[in-house]
């Protein structure tokens, strides 16, 4: 059997869909949509690491998962994106209408990282976003372009019987029937066999 190629490097960001929180008990979304011009994605580990120290040495170490908070840079996000993720209203003149008082739809977030000989493609499950931040200039001799950056955060939803936060799967010589389905449905990690390289279980009912 052919060994497996990896990567040695990861670079660039592509492919972003935003699938909606269906707000069912169990775990469920919409149908990811595409969402064009990715820039920039930071996630930021949240959770302390505690440890018990006895006979003179770091004797038990545990680490808390809070998830992540970061941004989301993108050329434009479309209004009706901004609407959904955020709670606000878009009126019958198509105007993009913020409310203060409005409640923010939990989302996944669905993205392509490129490899150095392949892709790996990574779904961060339950996200929600806060306005983001105003900042335009006048035009001068050079043109500057202005990316919208969305504040999210990241936290773990239960599922079969663990607490996850998110998932990432390269492709390989195993698992391209759901690489290649990664942004129809959200895909649901398959605990079923344990330690098992499996292809995941795809999920958004």
């Amino acid at each position: 059997m052919a060994e497996e190629v990896k990567n040695k490097v990861y670079y660039g960001l592509q492919n972003i869909h935003v699938a909606f929180s269906k707000g069912t008990d169990e775990p469920s979304w919409e149908k990811p949509v595409y969402v064009p011009g990715a820039v920039e994605l930071t996630l930021d580990g949240e959770g302390d690491q505690d440890i018990k120290y006895a006979a003179n040495m770091a004797y038990v170490t545990v680490n808390a998962n809070a998830g992540y908070t970061g941004e989301l840079t993108m050329a434009a996000f479309p209004d009706e994106v901004v609407a959904k993720m955020l709670g606000w209203k878009i009126d019958r003149n198509g105007m993009l209408v913020e409310i203060a008082d409005a409640v923010p739809t939990p989302f996944a977030l669905i993205y392509e990282i490129l490899g150095d000989r392949k892709p790996r493609r990574c779904v961060t499950y339950n996200l929600t976003a806060n306005r983001p931040k105003d900042e335009f200039k006048t035009k001068e001799d050079k043109t500057e372009f202005t990316d919208s950056v969305m504040p999210v955060t990241a936290t773990p939803i239960r599922y079969q019987g663990e607490n996850i936060v998110k998932g990432a799967l390269e492709l390989s010589m195993t698992n391209g029937e759901a690489f290649d389905g990664f942004f129809e449905k959200i895909t649901l990690p398959d605990f079923s066999v344990p330690g098992a390289e499996g292809d995941g279980q795809e999920a958004a009912r």
